[in-house]
């Protein structure tokens, strides 16, 4: 085989993987936005024991919760600072009980229901310092 004929098979190669390489990226985005948006699989009839969760001088404490299914979590801003509360990772920010993200003023607060099992993570987007996690068991 030639060298210039050789060099085109690389080339034809190089260019198939990067094509298989995009198509499952594209792949892979399209199944996690269709996750995102999957209905849920617990329904809570009744609701549980209600956790408590106060945000107050920058910090939240309780800084971890330990609930169950149907269980729910109040998060109250105590402080003067708005707070924009996410779930997720900062910049990766994945929806909880159909809440992706929630801004709260002094002494405003709002409920979620622990409908999902797991281990999961909020915090103020804009003060990541200010963080907590809870998990959720059956």
């Amino acid at each position: 085989m030639r060298i210039k004929d050789t060099m085109r098979v690389v080339s034809f190669c190089m260019l198939a993987a990067l094509l298989t390489a995009a198509a499952v990226y594209g792949a892979n985005q399209a199944y996690s936005k269709l996750a995102a948006k999957a209905p849920k699989l617990t329904t809570c009839a009744h609701k549980g024991t209600d956790h408590k969760v106060i945000i107050k001088n920058g910090s939240v404490a309780p800084a971890h919760i330990d609930g169950k299914l149907c269980d729910t979590m109040t998060v109250t801003n105590t402080d003067d600072v708005l707070r924009y509360i996410a779930f997720g990772r900062h910049d990766e920010h994945q929806p909880y009980d159909g809440i992706t993200e929630k801004t709260i003023e002094k002494d405003q607060g709002f409920t979620i229901t622990m409908d999902e099992a797991g281990s999961y993570k909020f915090h103020d987007h804009l003060h990541d310092e200010v963080q907590g996690t809870f998990t959720v068991t059956r």
